[in-house]
């Protein structure tokens, strides 16, 4: 992908159609879609692994579509926008592609529906530039959201925040685009953005220490929510003042994409300082609770943290690197040990009774796996997880590192059963 200042939003779109020249297209999407039982399933494990949720753009769900990687942050939050709005889009408008359906239409269509969202949901967007704009509307709309006028940080944790609001954008796209009121949708929206700054303010406070990470966040988090002045006042009085977690009310929020994501916001507020003392994971324990989860879904968020980060570690910047990572590490091997342990009978009566299954983990205790091999594998724990409540955390973004590490994890009595040598 070429990256031209001015004409990037078109050059997307060319790439994306050419991909979906690609021979099995349409089976590919939709399985991909039927492989999610409801839109905020599929947006989550579409999004959560792009890094939009985190406010750090890493790579599009479709890592094939188009290489990023060469992109400044900026350009590369631009395209993972676009990619995730038109991704949920083709959800929502097919659950699948009609052989007939000319998918180049579709997506001129989704660009369309683009335009008018952030128009009529973000009132405040529209300026001159907007109102001269012709054929690039979109383009424009798009810089306008991702741009802060703020440099990157060269941390990851101070520049969570910067853009993260972002993943928000496509959670109330798919709203609109299932027909809920402009009105409510721009009241839901405030409402959500106060109710983070609340948790920003609560989790930073859990301790009663605001560390310098946790302030990075929060001013951060201003700056990327534009919002008034005498709102930005009351933010700061939240967050200096501090506020009790259970004066904060949720009753309003019946999205469980938006409560998960308000959870992952304070455990990353939190966990700004890769440090979690027992006062502050009280605190986790007890909002995630008021919010509905269960504790496998207090796992399920963890670790999708932790493993977003260790899979794109070297693209992350950080300072300390090698200590953070083993810290970071060890949290997760101790945190999916635990869950494999109380979960075993599961597993074994769902994974190990599957005849190719075990046969290519076999394989891969001693050889490197094809890449049609390992996905092979991926599709086949896919399959049976999903089956399984208790085992669908495996499911979670973050493959690359999750899967080497559950396979590396599995009890030595499995390893022995099946005949495979124990490292």
């Amino acid at each position: 992908m070429r990256q031209d200042k001015k004409g990037w939003l078109l050059n997307y779109i060319e790439s994306f159609k050419s991909f979906t020249h690609k021979e099995k297209f349409k089976d590919y999407i939709r399985d991909k879609i039927t492989s999610y039982p409801n839109v905020d399933d599929f947006l989550y494990h579409t999004v959560q692994s792009t890094g939009l949720m985190y406010g750090f753009p890493v790579k599009l769900a479709e890592e094939e579509l188009i290489d990023i990687s060469g992109l400044e942050e900026d350009d590369k939050m631009k395209v993972i926008l676009i990619d995730s709005l038109l991704n949920y889009s083709l959800f929502y408008k097919n659950q699948g592609f009609h052989e007939n359906e000319n998918i180049e239409t579709v997506i001129d269509e989704v660009t369309c529906s683009i335009k008018d969202f952030y128009l009529e949901v973000f009132p405040g967007i529209k300026d001159k530039e907007i109102n001269n704009a012709s054929d690039n509307v979109v383009e424009v709309l798009i810089e306008r959201r991702v741009q802060t006028g703020k440099k990157w940080s060269n941390t990851f944790w101070t520049s969570y925040f910067k853009n993260s609001l972002l993943f928000l954008d496509v959670i109330y796209f798919s709203k609109w685009m299932q027909k809920e009121s402009k009105e409510r949708l721009i009241k839901e929206k405030e409402d959500v953005y106060f109710l983070i700054i609340k948790i920003i303010a609560a989790s930073a406070n859990a301790n009663s220490v605001i560390e310098n990470e946790e302030k990075a966040l929060f001013e951060n988090f201003l700056n990327s929510a534009k919002m008034k002045e005498e709102n930005v006042k009351k933010a700061n009085d939240y967050f200096y003042k501090g506020v009790k977690l259970e004066s904060i009310d949720f009753e309003g929020i019946d999205s469980w994409i938006i409560k998960k994501y308000l959870l992952e916001i304070s455990i990353l507020t939190i966990w700004s300082d890769r440090v979690v003392d027992q006062e502050e994971l009280v605190f986790l324990e007890e909002l995630n609770a008021k919010l509905g989860f269960s504790k496998q879904d207090f796992e399920a968020s963890m670790i999708a943290i932790e493993s977003f980060v260790l899979s794109h570690w070297n693209e992350l910047p950080y300072i300390n690197k090698n200590n953070d990572y083993d810290k970071i590490y060890g949290n997760l091997i101790e945190r999916t040990t635990d869950f494999i342990n109380r979960n075993i009978r599961d597993i074994d009566n769902e994974i190990f009774r599957k005849d190719e299954f075990k046969q290519l983990l076999q394989k891969s205790v001693n050889n490197e796996l094809s890449n049609i091999e390992k996905q092979k594998i991926k599709l086949y724990l896919r399959k049976y997880l999903k089956t399984i409540p208790s085992l669908a955390i495996f499911l979670l973004p973050g493959g690359s590192v999750m899967l080497p590490l559950l396979l590396k994890l599995l009890p030595d009595k499995f390893l022995n059963a099946n005949k495979l040598p124990v490292d």
